[in-house]
């Protein structure tokens, strides 16, 4: 039992409020779940680098501790980085980090590089649509550059645009509905991973889509996607049909994606296939 104690009091803050309330071990023993969630969002909080990467269970927030009539309890405030940007997902599969360049990825980085800079510098810019084929590590590219994008204080959503697709169809007549489209609309930088690899309808493209680039095209909010798709093959993803008027819809929609991202193709292999 006095080695759970020792391994607590290894924490200064722990150490600290131990003193100052006058704690012994058998206080800090009846009260070791909270003392023991305090330690443990410390070190996730020690791992951080300041750069709004947080990996707490409850995100951009700290764990202090209250001492009350013998009770201790453990609380949860706000983050002081969280002001310094953030990332959000909407994905189920992890995505590794492990990001390298060659000569057949050079024209992607450069890109991507002059991009950042630009935001750093709090110019107006576009963002980048990166295509190519399967497996040529298009999404690991564009993660890891968003989690550089949040050290430039900005908050960004990253979306494996199926499942976002997915998840705006499931609160379709609910007020998520609404909520998330105006997210999407006005967060500060906007990555759509795999357009194209979604189940398309004319719904998707006239109501949810087309309202998102549009808002971001009058305001200037830089936009990324990744896809399969060459901007030119998207108008037959997007065109449902060969009716004329369902063509011109979808070459709105490409418009938009010229007028928002430049285009860059990366021609490397398929690294999937190596595994």
């Amino acid at each position: 039992m006095q080695k759970l104690v020792d391994d607590l009091l290894k924490n200064k803050e722990i150490k600290k409020f131990v003193s100052d309330n006058k704690l012994n071990s058998e206080d800090i023993l009846n009260n070791y779940p909270e003392f023991a969630l305090k330690d443990n969002v410390d070190k996730e909080c020690a791992r951080c680098l300041k750069n709004g990467l947080c990996n707490n269970e409850t995100e951009f927030a700290r764990c202090i501790l209250e001492y009350d009539n013998g009770q201790v309890k453990a609380k949860f405030v706000s983050c002081i980085y969280e002001a310094k940007g953030k990332l959000v997902t909407y994905f189920d599969e992890n995505i590794p980090s492990d990001v390298f360049i060659n000569d057949s990825r050079i024209d992607v980085f450069k890109a991507l590089t002059t991009v950042k800079n630009s935001i750093e510098k709090g110019k107006v810019t576009k963002g980048v649509y990166i295509y190519g084929g399967y497996g040529q590590g298009k999404s690991v590219i564009l993660y890891n550059f968003a989690k550089e994008l949040i050290k430039c204080g900005k908050k960004v959503i990253y979306a494996y645009y199926p499942d976002l697709v997915r998840r705006l169809k499931s609160s379709i007549g609910t007020n998520d509905l609404e909520a998330l489209l105006v997210e999407l609309k006005k967060v500060d930088i906007l990555m759509l991973d795999d357009l194209g690899g979604e189940n398309n309808t004319s719904f998707v493209r006239d109501e949810i889509l087309g309202p998102i680039l549009q808002y971001r095209m009058n305001n200037y909010l830089p936009t990324f996607a990744t896809s399969n798709y060459s901007v030119d093959a998207l108008i037959g993803h997007f065109a449902e049909t060969t009716n004329e008027q369902d063509k011109l819809k979808a070459g709105r929609i490409v418009e938009r994606i010229r007028s928002l991202m430049q285009i860059v193709e990366l021609k490397d292999k398929d690294y999937r296939n190596e595994i």
